[in-house]
């Protein structure tokens, strides 16, 4: 009588939370976005090699967070996880396996730090895994739901289930830790049952706030949770005319004509990325092009969502290198992923035969500490500090 009265309370006060939740709509005009320099939005560009050694490959890095003195890295397409110190030299591996044993993953679909221990979530094998910051098995969880992304917050873990057919649609499950009882909650519009719907992102945590923020696909809404895990405000950003509404990406998508549609309209699918950092909100949205040619556009938020900073495609006027899209951010840097090769051909098709000056901290004594290494197919992470007087 006392877990249902209480299974009854939860239920109820999600219920009223979900009625009276706080909603921020903001609009966005991306007709105003400008044409604009690196160095009008961020105040210095870094480069670091992620050196595998001799042992090691790093096919595709897709989620890479970071501790006080450690990167970490997950390989989507390996499926194992590598920990570098902050000078990027490999320290440890977590390795898959495809017998998937006891303490052992298979295939990795999200991973989270957390007071100093890497929890995986292996959706393959049905299980969550930890880990500590040296590699080291600590324990693993059978979990009995299936779930894209997860987060641990003090006594909760919010769980988010993808886009697809849930409990009355709602795409996150709360679990009590002590407990374990489940509640799902927020409901999402579309049910995207035939296709998988995945985010790179994840929940975000804010450094600098009690915060935790999370950028839901296939859409201009981004959720924030306080450090409980209940959601404390919905930010929704209005695109006008270059938007799409949850009917029209529905339609198209079930005929297999999104992307050809949204190109042909020059409109934005969803919001690629959003970042909480040290002084503001940086956003980046991906526009289609039928042309072949799609437009990046920049925007950069204040804690009060005003809008203090807005560009497309920047040119890089830093040293040239060409650039790929926002993939991760730490404090106040956006950090981007390059394949060494392409950086490596990059830099000579820039500077050979160039005078050039080598100054410590710059691209080109970069090149010449990594000149081999960049050769054997690795990674550079590229980061950008965001400027502090925007």
């Amino acid at each position: 009588m006392k877990k249902f009265l209480f299974i009854f309370l939860v239920s109820f006060s999600l219920a009223c939370s979900e009625a009276d939740l706080e909603k921020s709509k903001i609009k966005v005009n991306l007709a105003d976005s400008q044409k604009g320099n690196f160095s009008d939005l961020f105040s210095e560009i870094n480069y670091l090699l992620l050196d595998m050694g001799e042992k090691e490959v790093l096919v595709r890095p897709f989620h890479i967070l970071f501790t006080k003195d450690r990167i970490i890295v997950e390989d989507r397409d390996l499926a194992n996880i590598h920990i570098f110190d902050k000078s990027g030299k490999l320290q440890s591996t977590i390795r898959s396996s495809n017998s998937g044993g006891p303490r052992e993953i298979k295939q990795t679909e999200y991973i989270q730090v957390k007071e100093g221990k890497i929890h995986v979530n292996d959706i393959s094998l049905g299980k969550t895994l930890t880990f500590d910051l040296a590699g080291k098995f600590i324990a693993e969880k059978k979990e009995s739901i299936r779930s894209d992304v997860f987060h641990y917050f003090d006594q909760e873990r919010v769980l988010y289930l993808g886009l697809k057919e849930n409990s009355n649609q709602k795409i996150f499950v709360r679990e009590s830790l002590a407990e374990g009882d489940t509640t799902t909650f927020y409901k999402f519009p579309v049910a995207y049952d035939w296709m998988g719907i995945t985010t790179k992102d994840g929940f975000m945590k804010d450094e600098y706030s009690k915060s935790v923020f999370f950028n839901i696909p296939y859409s201009y809404e981004v959720i924030e949770f306080d450090q409980t895990g209940n959601i404390i405000n919905e930010i929704e950003f209005d695109l006008g005319s270059y938007g799409i509404t949850h009917a029209d990406r529905y339609k198209q998508a079930e005929s297999r004509n999104l992307n050809k549609y949204l190109g042909e309209n020059g409109l934005i699918n969803t919001v690629s990325s959003f970042f909480p950092m040290k002084n503001y909100f940086f956003m980046h949205l991906y526009q289609n092009n039928d042309g072949g040619k799609p437009s990046n556009h920049f925007l950069v938020f204040n804690r009060q969502f005003n809008l203090k900073y807005q560009t497309v495609n920047p040119k890089n006027d830093f040293d040239g290198m060409i650039m790929g899209v926002p993939w991760t951010y730490h404090e106040d840097k956006i950090y981007v992923i390059l394949n060494s090769v392409s950086f490596y051909n990059r830099y000579i098709e820039l500077y050979a035969g160039q005078k050039i000056t080598v100054t410590p901290g710059s691209i080109h004594e970069f090149f010449q500490l990594n000149q081999e290494k960049l050769k054997d197919d690795q990674t550079v992470l590229v980061s950008l500090k965001l400027r502090a007087d925007l």
